[in-house]
């Protein structure tokens, strides 16, 4: 049989949203290289909305936030690691 019972998680992955926390005029964006460089980053997008020279509220919800960054690796460990340094920039 080609389907299994269960499904087999081949990976642990999960999707991060990015926030804006401050309303004004982007002056730089910081940080993007660091987390494109993420051992469990795959892929990630900063909304063009948020280019420098571009003024912005801070986020509010969903519909608000500035981005997103997609988490994926086969040690659920690392991934944690990823987004806690995430969280940490």
């Amino acid at each position: 049989e080609l389907v299994p019972d269960q499904p087999i998680l081949q990976n642990s992955g999960m999707i991060v949203n990015l926030a804006c926390y401050v309303d004004g005029v982007v002056e730089a964006i910081n940080h993007m290289e660091k987390i494109e460089n993420l051992e469990s980053t795959m892929s990630m997008q900063l909304y063009p909305a948020f280019a420098i020279g571009n003024t912005v509220s801070r986020t509010k919800d969903i519909r608000t936030d500035c981005g997103w960054v997609h988490l994926v690796h086969e040690d659920e460990e690392t991934m944690m690691k990823d987004y806690i340094e995430i969280l940490r920039l």
